[in-house]
């Protein structure tokens, strides 16, 4: 299910187009499959209704309260999968996903209560969906990033990592 701060945004979203896509009837979600003419094809006009209200109720399925308000007022499942693009990928203005994963990237605290390679995995994945809202994070940036936001039992590699050549340090570095 997506998240209602779209957190997860980018795996529900290659997620339910997968299945979409199995269940045939990712065209129509897309828009490339057009209705028929309800005159000229009934049958065909029938089959695409019934293809188009599964479509919209495997994407409303999937959603938790804030992407169901979201679709709402939507009638056809392209609609459904535009506005939920709108809300939570920030494309077409939608900024708010963008200030979210900002929040997210530049607000971190590392614990050490909590496995790292978790917490770490959250930043980078951030960071990637930033890239997919054309909001590109410099590799550097995040290298350097999660080296200065390590816990300080992580003291002696924070030291290496912001002592060492800023053009040798990568976030995958880091990372691994």
């Amino acid at each position: 299910m997506l998240d209602d701060d779209g957190e997860n945004y980018n795996t529900w979203y290659t997620a339910l187009q997968l299945a979409l896509n199995n269940r045939g009837i990712w065209p129509i979600v897309t828009g490339t499959e057009l209705r028929p003419d309800r005159t000229t094809d009934p049958t065909g006009h029938k089959e695409w209704g019934l293809k188009d209200r599964e479509a919209r109720l495997m994407i409303l399925l999937a959603l938790r309260k804030v992407g169901q308000n979201c679709v709402f007022c939507g009638t056809s499942s392209k609609e459904y999968w535009d506005r939920i693009a709108s809300q939570y990928s920030g494309a077409g203005g939608g900024n708010k996903r963008t200030v979210s994963l900002l929040q997210q990237f530049f607000t971190i605290s590392f614990k050490d209560s909590e496995p790292m390679q978790p917490q770490i995995d959250r930043v980078v994945c951030a960071a990637q969906q930033l890239e997919t809202v054309s909001f590109p994070i410099d590799d550097r940036l995040l290298a350097f990033l999660l080296a200065i936001c390590l816990p300080d039992s992580y003291a002696m590699l924070r030291t290496i990592i912001t002592n060492s050549e800023a053009a040798n340090i990568t976030s995958k570095w880091v990372a691994d």
